[in-house]
């Protein structure tokens, strides 16, 4: 089946520009993300950690707002290669 011509120029930007587009869409996926759900501070069990270990304190929100970036960025580089 032959797509139309449109079609098939749309998919060939895609998949030109998948890269460009898995950071951009994983930043805004993380921007909203960063907003929905904030680490939060009034846990009990961050507070002791932050008195007892600020370094591993600094490391866990860290890493927290690292997958909360790549994790989308390798969703849409998955799908973007599939298609």
């Amino acid at each position: 089946m032959k797509l139309p011509s449109r079609l098939q120029d749309a998919l060939h930007l895609l998949i030109e520009y998948r890269l460009l587009l898995s950071i951009g869409l994983s930043a805004a996926c993380g921007i909203v993300l960063q907003a929905l759900y904030p680490v939060h501070d009034s846990d009990p069990l961050l507070r002791l950690v932050v008195l007892e270990r600020p370094a591993i304190y600094r490391g866990l929100v860290w890493s927290y707002h690292l997958f909360l970036y790549s994790t989308p960025f390798l969703l849409f580089s998955m799908v973007f290669s599939l298609v």
